[in-house]
C-alpha cells in the first residue's frame, strides 16, 4: 500500500499537493465544528501563508509569534537561513505571510582570491561579509552575471573592487581614508576639503594617489583641533508584497559613517577664547539601512471589504486601511480615544471619566475633535461609512494616499 501511495505521488505531484491543501482545510474546518462553530479571536488561531523550500503552503496555527509558529511547525533553520519577518513578529491576522529563505552557495572574488559564502542574503555587500570579508565603505561590491558551470547549474558570484587606503593628515589630525580617487585634487573634491590659499597641501594636487599614500593639509601659525563625529545612517523603507501589512524585515542593517570637524582656536595665555570651524570632512560614508515593510493584506472580513468599496477605496489599499483603522479603533465607529472594552452600541457625548470630548479622538480613525467628521454627513456619530469617507479624505489630504498614511503610522504609531 505504501509503495502505491509513493508511486501515485511521484506520478501526480500537483494533484497530491492539491489534495494535501484540501485535507488541511477539512481538518481546520473540523476543528471549527468541534469548537461549536465559533471563530476564535486574534492571537488564538490563524491560517499562515508559509513560503519554505520553494513551496507556498497554508498552515493553520494557534501560534502568536513567528518563532513559536516555526517551532510548532518543526521547521529547522540552517546556517545562513533567514526568516522574514523577524521571529518576534506577532501573528494577528489570517493569511499572515512567513518566508523561510534558505542559504545558497556564493563565490566571492577578492582580487586573486576566491572565497565561499553560504547565505540567504541578497545584497552583494552582505554576501561578501558572510564570506568573512571586511569591507570599507568605498569598496565596490557587485554581482557578476550568472555563468553555467560544468554541472549545468546556474551559480552567482560577487566581485570586490578594493579601494585604496591612504593616510590623511588634516591640520595635524591623522585619519585613515578609503578612496577611489586617482589624484590628490580628486581626493580633496571627494572629501569636500577646501584648503585656504595659505594652506599647504602635500604632495601636489596633480600627484597620483596610490594604495598606502599619505596626503597632508596643514595651516601654518594657527592652532587647530579636530573632533570626530558619528554619522547615523539614513533609513530607506521599501514596500514589499512578500510581507504582510504591519510586518517588516531588515534587508540591510547599514553602518554609521564618520565625520572629522576641524576648528581654528583663538587662545590667550593658553586659555581658549573662541573657535571657528574651518573644515568638516566625511572620512567614512554611512551605509543606508534598508527596511522592507509589508504591503500584502491579510484576510479581511467581507463586511470591512464592502465598507471600503462603498467608501471608494482602491482594493490595492485595503491592507493599509485595515491596518490603520484596526490599530486606531478596532473598526469601532463609536469608540472614544482611551475607551477600552467592547465597542459601544451607541454614541456617547463622552465616556465616563473623560474630562472633555474636544481633545479626544473618536470613531474609526479617531478624528480629533470628533465633529470634524460632520463635513462628511450628519450621521457621522454612528455611521461607519460616513466616517470612513471622512477618514479617506483625511488620509489623502494629509499624506497623499492610504498607503502613505500607513507608512507614517508604522514610523510614529499615530497619524
Amino acid at each position: 500500500m505504501r509503495d502505491k501511495i509513493y508511486y501515485f505521488y511521484r506520478r501526480h505531484r500537483f494533484a497530491a499537493s492539491v489534495i494535501s491543501v484540501l485535507l488541511l482545510f477539512i481538518f481546520g474546518l473540523g476543528g471549527l465544528i468541534l469548537a461549536g462553530g465559533q471563530t476564535v479571536g486574534p492571537n488564538d488561531s490563524h491560517v499562515i501563508s508559509l513560503y519554505v523550500d520553494g513551496k507556498n503552503l497554508f498552515v493553520p496555527s494557534r501560534s502568536s509569534t513567528v518563532d513559536e509558529f516555526l517551532k510548532k511547525a518543526k521547521i529547522t533553520l540552517g546556517e545562513g537561513d533567514i526568516v522574514e519577518p523577524s521571529g518576534d513578529s506577532k501573528i494577528e491576522v489570517d493569511m499572515f505571510r512567513v518566508r523561510v529563505l534558505r542559504a545558497r552557495p556564493f563565490t566571492v572574488i577578492d582580487g586573486t582570491k576566491e572565497y565561499s559564502a553560504l547565505t540567504a542574503q541578497t545584497s552583494p555587500r552582505l554576501i561578501a561579509e558572510a564570506a568573512g570579508l571586511s569591507l570599507k565603505p568605498a569598496d565596490k561590491v557587485e554581482f557578476i552575471e550568472p555563468q553555467f558551470s560544468a554541472t549545468d547549474q546556474i551559480g552567482r558570484s560577487v566581485n570586490i573592487t578594493r579601494s585604496k587606503n591612504i593616510t590623511l593628515s588634516l591640520y595635524g589630525s591623522l585619519q585613515q581614508v578609503s578612496t577611489n580617487s586617482v589624484r590628490v585634487a580628486d581626493l580633496l573634491d571627494e572629501l569636500k576639503i577646501l584648503p585656504a590659499p595659505d594652506d599647504e597641501v602635500s604632495p601636489a594636487l596633480a600627484s597620483e594617489i596610490l594604495d598606502g599614500s599619505s596626503v597632508f593639509v596643514n595651516r601654518k601659525g594657527v592652532k587647530v583641533i579636530t573632533e570626530e563625529e558619528v554619522i547615523e545612517p539614513d533609513v530607506e523603507y521599501i514596500l514589499d508584497d512578500s510581507l504582510t501589512v504591519g510586518s517588516s524585515a531588515v534587508r540591510d542593517p547599514g553602518r554609521p559613517g564618520k565625520r572629522v570637524v576641524t576648528y581654528q582656536i583663538l587662545t590667550e595665555n593658553d586659555i581658549e577664547l573662541s573657535r571657528q570651524e574651518i573644515s568638516s570632512v566625511i572620512v567614512e560614508q554611512p551605509i543606508t539601512k534598508i527596511v522592507a515593510r509589508g504591503r500584502a493584506a491579510g484576510q479581511i472580513g467581507p463586511e470591512r471589504i464592502e465598507l471600503m468599496r462603498a467608501a471608494g477605496i482602491s482594493e490595492a489599499e485595503f491592507g493599509a486601511v485595515d491596518f490603520v483603522i484596526g490599530h486606531e479603533s478596532g473598526w469601532c465607529a463609536t469608540k472614544w480615544q482611551g475607551q477600552w472594552g467592547q465597542c459601544p452600541s451607541f454614541y456617547q457625548e463622552k465616556y465616563p471619566g473623560a474630562e472633555s470630548d474636544r481633545k479626544l479622538g473618536y470613531g474609526l480613525c479617531q478624528s480629533t475633535p470628533a465633529n470634524k467628521m460632520a463635513s462628511a454627513g450628519e450621521d457621522w456619530r454612528t455611521n461607519p461609512l460616513t466616517q470612513l469617507k471622512w477618514c479617506t479624505s483625511y488620509a489623502i489630504g494629509r499624506y497623499g494616499s492610504w498607503t502613505a498614511a500607513y507608512e507614517f503610522w508604522l514610523s510614529h504609531s499615530w497619524w
